[in-house]
């Protein structure tokens, strides 16, 4: 039996899935440290997820790898600054330092 969502009531992975889904909406887009303590918020009994896992959940989502996704309208989801940016991951991988350089 899965982790089921203090407020929702989703399955963690739908649960994942569905806040990724919204985040691209132009009144959300949370970074991925205010992603994680959702995710962590929702599911508080389960393995925590840190901010620097997002994006690989990010990546399964979008490719409708391991159980995730694929998005249901065809829009992937990107990573968003504190500010409500898009931005990339830089290729060798995911540093809090990275971002703030951006």
């Amino acid at each position: 039996m899965g982790l089921r969502g203090i407020t929702t009531g989703m399955l963690r992975m739908r649960y994942q899935d569905w806040l990724l889904a919204e985040n691209d909406h132009p009144d959300r887009r949370l970074s991925d440290d205010l992603i994680a303590d959702a995710m962590n918020r929702e599911h508080p009994t389960g393995k925590r997820i840190p901010a620097e896992d997002i994006r690989g959940i990010r990546g399964h989502y979008n490719a409708g790898r391991q159980g995730h996704g694929p998005p249901r309208d065809g829009r992937l989801s990107y990573p968003y600054d504190e500010r409500g940016r898009q931005y990339r991951y830089p290729r060798t991988g995911w540093r809090r330092d990275d971002r703030e350089r951006g």
